[in-house]
């Protein structure tokens, strides 16, 4: 046997003056939980990654004085400002989205109405409250379907 070849062989034996290790269960159970908690701050990064693309397209639209762009707007994600952004006062009366099409874009705008039917922005009015503007590009089929061939939606 060469040096080389002893050499090569005593890698592939365990040191004798090393006791051998071996995972205990505790150890198994960690390594599993440390790949979960990567995995989990990898998805919150990319989640991080896509809404500082929002937010710029956001800021951006706001420099424009325009609504920011979004691919599609949802149902959902119109009943789910109405519920979470509603205001805790008796002014609110009810939730209005509006469609329009202004400078060739079809714009949601969504707003609460007061008591008398008239948009919360404040001013005059009143008090405001929460407001969105959407540049739509679609709607999904369940609120396109809602909208029909109008173009304001109210939501009780």
């Amino acid at each position: 046997m060469t040096e080389y070849d002893r050499t090569a062989h005593n890698r592939n034996e365990p040191d004798r003056d090393v006791p051998e290790q071996r995972p205990t269960p505790g150890h198994a159970i960690a390594v599993g939980v440390g790949a979960a908690v990567l995995r989990g701050l990898a998805q919150g990064v990319s989640r991080l990654r896509e809404k500082n693309q929002e937010l710029t397209d956001v800021w951006s639209a706001l420099r424009e004085r325009r609504p920011p762009t979004i691919d599609t707007l949802t149902y959902e994600q119109v009943v789910a400002f109405f519920v979470s952004e509603r205001p805790p006062t008796p002014d609110v009366r009810a939730g209005a989205a509006v469609r329009r099409v202004e400078d060739g874009q079809q714009v949601v705008h969504l707003v609460f109405l007061d008591t008398r039917g008239r948009p919360m922005l404040g001013g005059l009015h009143g008090p405001a409250a929460p407001s969105r503007s959407y540049q739509v590009i679609r709607m999904d089929d369940e609120l396109a379907d809602a909208f029909g061939d109008k173009d304001v939606l109210l939501f009780g």
